[in-house]
């Protein structure tokens, strides 16, 4: 979500037709500062408390997923009893552990996606913004994914589409099936110069890997 907010894209990313959930003890611990929380509170950003049925299974996970930390775990109970949820982080421990138990998991890449499927942001504000994620050193997202719509943006964006530059491009089936989704976001916030983050991303079968160093 730092990212987000570094390309300014925060308000349009909360905007987008999801439920975006996060547990209290998650929001109210992280390093989020207070206009931080501002901001997230006054989109669509619901915190929620977690029941004691939730706090157990987030114990039971960190018992044993020793690489978690115990708000991962909050998160991933939530998520598990949240069914059809969509997992938004990039921190590779939650990430494996999340797909292990057959919940989805995307990262900002993916929200960039939504953010174009759903053709709610200008096309080159979201070209501007990958263009930030690619030279920005505190950006540890995967060049090659970057880059690969970096490329798809600029064929789009001379001329524009119909002349709309906030379209996207027709007949793609993922930008036609996000367009429909309306499944709970749960949002694991994290540090961008955390470089022991990862954020691939899997859609469409589209798989993004994260050169060695600098995992995420």
């Amino acid at each position: 979500m730092i990212d987000l907010r570094k390309a300014a894209l925060l308000d349009a990313a909360l905007a987008l037709p999801y439920t975006f959930v996060t547990p209290d003890t998650l929001f109210e611990n992280e390093w989020l500062s207070a206009p931080d929380k501002k901001i997230l509170c006054s989109g669509k950003l619901n915190v929620r408390e977690l029941p004691g049925t939730d706090v157990k299974r987030a114990a039971a996970y960190l018992n044993r997923h020793r690489t978690l930390k115990i708000n991962d775990c909050f998160l991933l109970a939530m998520a598990e009893r949240l069914k059809e949820s969509i997992l938004l982080t990039g921190d590779q421990a939650l990430r494996a552990v999340a797909e292990r138990n057959d919940i989805e998991v995307h990262g900002v890449l993916w929200v960039i996606d939504v953010l174009q499927a759903q053709e709610i942001v200008p096309l080159r504000k979201l070209y501007d913004a990958l263009r930030l994620f690619h030279d920005d050193p505190q950006v540890f997202l995967p060049t090659n994914e970057i880059l690969q719509r970096i490329k798809r943006m600029e064929k789009l964006l001379e001329p524009p589409i119909n002349g709309d530059p906030c379209r996207s491009p027709p007949g793609n089936p993922f930008f036609e099936a996000v367009r429909q989704q309306r499944a709970p976001v749960l949002i694991r916030f994290v540090h961008s110069s955390d470089k022991s983050l990862f954020r691939p991303l899997h859609s469409q079968g589209m798989t993004q890997q994260r050169e060695t160093p600098n995992v995420k």
